[in-house]
Formats: structure tokens, sequence, C-alpha cells
């Protein structure tokens, strides 16, 4: 029992001084790298101020998209993660050879700081996922991962044929663009010029939608800085824009609702091909239909925001509700008609044979003429309900028919201008950010 005590705590001992001199490894390489770049700093440094001794400092941008999830129509707004690469210059550093640091070092130097306006607050990558590089020159390159919660303005007047154009921006914080300008790696003026301004590091599929190719822009625009003298100061910013362009996926929707809904509305037509009097099947067939149709119309609606403007499948929906709730109108005129001509005639064969009591003599004139007065006055007014019936079988399909060619026409005229290219989208949209 001793020996076995005593083994125990040696190996307590041994692992403690493993972890003791590991803390002090690490705290020691922290240490003699914060050292060396306290010595990259000069005495007049000023890690405030941009490197713009020469003019206004560019930053170049580019981003590596990871990937894009968690598209929501009702909160307009995706997830976004990436990397970030931000290139510099700053010459006033002693720099004699190339460099690696991790993000200790940043408050050491002059960093942009960028933000993303239409980001919404959520929860960011801690700093072990920042990291950049010193050129002999000077020049700086960082790395950093964000995942971001980005608002997207969508609109839903062409659902489920809509195209989502959802415009990311970046823009300084502070400093205007006299002091640094934002610049994407393949500007003309950039030394990344062969470079893209975003990269794609996987095939991205989102569940609902194809993404399009992003595109990219830059927009400048000025914002009143103070008064002095009399006159009003202004600096402009530079605003770096990509641009998602998301394709919805119209085969769920088809599956889900417009195949669905035309089957019904071809099973309320089954009506016509019952009798007038069969009133429980034709009315029960007519409000089954029409419930079912509400009960698509809730389900779809679910998956939107409350919009107040109508969209396409509204539209579509509402034919549907229409063709069925007109069946069942047609039926009720019929049988409206039908049934007064049969109670009038049964009244009138009443009548005649209270008068053929009275007159016998003139019993077989009065029922000759009865049966060629009354009889045919019913059957004519059930034939005519019966032909309605026969016309609207084939009224009904046709209507809808043409209808649905018009309406399938419309709409995949629209959604084939986005979806046989998808790699451009979106200058439209940046000229009215």
């Amino acid at each position: 029992m001793g020996g076995d005590f005593s083994e125990r705590k040696l190996s307590d001992a041994f692992f403690w001084l493993k972890f003791i001199l590991v803390f002090c490894m690490q705290d020691s390489a922290n240490s003699l790298q914060t050292n060396y770049c306290e010595e990259l700093i000069p005495n007049d440094y000023k890690r405030f101020d941009p490197p713009s001794h020469k003019g206004s400092v560019p930053v170049y941008i580019k981003l590596f998209i990871i990937d894009i999830d968690e598209i929501n129509e009702e909160s307009m707004d995706f997830r976004l993660h990436m990397y970030i690469d931000s290139a510099w210059n700053d010459t006033r550093l002693d720099v004699n050879a190339f460099s690696a640091f991790n993000d200790q070092c940043a408050k050491y130097f002059w960093i942009p700081n960028v933000i993303f306006e239409r980001a919404k607050p959520s929860p960011s990558f801690p700093t072990l996922n920042v990291n950049f590089k010193i050129s002999g020159d000077g020049s700086f390159l960082r790395t950093e991962r964000f995942s971001l919660k980005v608002s997207c303005l969508m609109n839903f007047e062409n659902y489920p044929f809509d195209v989502q154009q959802c415009i990311f921006s970046i823009v300084f914080m502070t400093n205007p663009d006299s002091q640094a300008v934002l610049t994407w790696f393949a500007d003309k003026s950039s030394p990344f010029k062969d470079e893209v301004n975003v990269e794609l590091l996987r095939k991205i599929e989102p569940l609902q939608f194809y993404l399009a190719k992003p595109t990219t822009h830059s927009v400048k625009r000025e914002f009143i800085q103070g008064e002095r003298d009399g006159k009003v100061e202004k600096d402009s910013y530079t605003y770096l824009l990509v641009n998602f362009t998301f394709v919805r996926r119209i085969v769920s929707s088809i599956i889900n609702i417009y195949g669905p809904s035309a089957l019904i509305v071809a099973m309320s037509w089954a009506t016509f091909w019952l009798r007038l009097d069969a009133i429980p099947a034709r009315v029960a067939l007519s409000v089954t239909s029409l419930l079912t149709l509400c009960t698509q119309v809730q389900q779809y609606k679910g998956n939107l925001p409350p919009v107040s403007y109508v969209t396409a499948m509204d539209i579509w929906l509402f034919v549907c509700i229409f063709m069925v709730f007109s069946t069942l109108v047609e039926f009720a005129i019929c049988y409206n008609v039908f049934s007064k001509s049969k109670d009038k005639t049964k009244k009138s064969s009443s009548k005649s044979d209270s008068e053929l009591e009275v007159n016998e003599i003139k019993r077989i004139a009065w029922k000759r003429h009865l049966v060629g007065e009354m009889e045919p006055s019913a059957e004519v007014k059930s034939r005519d309900c019966m032909k309605i019936d026969s016309c609207c079988k084939i009224l009904f399909p046709s209507l809808f028919l043409t209808f649905a060619i018009a309406y399938w026409v419309y709409y995949l005229r629209i959604y084939a201008t986005y979806n046989i290219n998808l790699e451009y989208f979106g200058n439209e949209v940046i000229d009215d950010y």
C-alpha cells in the first residue's frame, strides 16, 4: 500500500512539473514575440494614425467564402462564413525580413478598422482565428475569420420564381479616404490585380437556392464631419460591396404546391359528371376541395414574412380557389332551377287531378292535355341544367388550362432570365445602394 501511494504522488508531481514547464515555455515564447514586435516599432511611431505620409494609404481587401447557410426569408438574413485578407504597407516600421505573428502583436501596429454595415449582432470567432504577416518592405497581410448574420432586403413579388440580391458592404469605421482607402485586390492599381476579389473555397449549394457568382463593386459616399469658418467640411468614404445573388429552386414548389393544387381543381370538375339530385356528393366534393386549398395557402404563407403585396403564388392559389368555388356556384344555380321546375310540376299535377274528379267526361282529354303541356316543361328545364353541366365539363378545364399556360409562360420567362446565366447579376442594385 505504501509503495502504491508513493508512486501515485510521484506521478502527480511529474504531471504538474510538465504543466509548469509547458506554461513557462509558452509564456516565454509569447514574451519573445512581444519583444520582437516592440523592436520593430520606432520611437515616433503612432499606431492610431494610418501610414499616410505620402497621401492616403490603400488597403486591399479579398474575401474567401467558406460557406453560406441559414438563409431565412422570415427574418430576411443569411449566415456568411468567410476569411478576409487585408493588405497594406507601413513603411514606418523597421523590418529587415519576412515575419509572421499572431494577433497579440496587433496592439503595437496600425490595423485597419473595418466594419460590416449589414451584419447583425452575432458571436464571432476568437482571436486565435486572426493572423498577420509582415514583409521586409513593411507590407502587411492580415487574415481573419468571421461568421456573420447578414441582413438582406428581400422582395417576394415573384415568389417562388424570385431572385434575391443581397449586398454585403465593407467600410472603414474611422479613417476617411484622405487617410486610407479601401480597394479590392483585383483593382487595376493594385499589386494583386491578377487575383480575384471574392473566391469560393468550395461549391456552395444552399437548400432552397442556387448561388450565382458573386460580383464586387465599390462606391464613394460623403458625410458631413463638422463646420469650420462657416464652411461645412465633408469627408468621403469608400464602400466595398459584394452582391450575393440567390436564385430560388422551384422544384419543391411544383411538388408541394402547384401539382397538388392543380389536381384539387381537376378533382372538383368531377361534380359535373354527377346527377343534379346527388346533393351530398357534389357539395362535399366542392367544399373539401376549398378547404384543402385554404390549407395550402396557410402552409406556404408560414414560410414567408407577412408581406402586404400580392405574390405569384397568391395569384395561382386565388385562381384555384375561384375555380373550385365556381363549381359550387354552378351547382347551386342549376339545382335551384331544377328544384323549382320540379315543384311546379307537382303542383300542376295535383290541381289537374281535382278537376278530373269534377268532370269525368273530360278526364281523358284533360289528361292528354296535361301530359302534353306540363311534363315537357319540366323535362326541358332538366335538360337545360344537364346541358349547363355538359358545357362546364369543357368550359372549366379550358379556362384553367388557358390561365395555367399564360401564368407559366410569363413567370418562367422571368425566371429563365436569371437561371440561364447565373454568373451575371446585380449592377442595377449597386447603383441604388
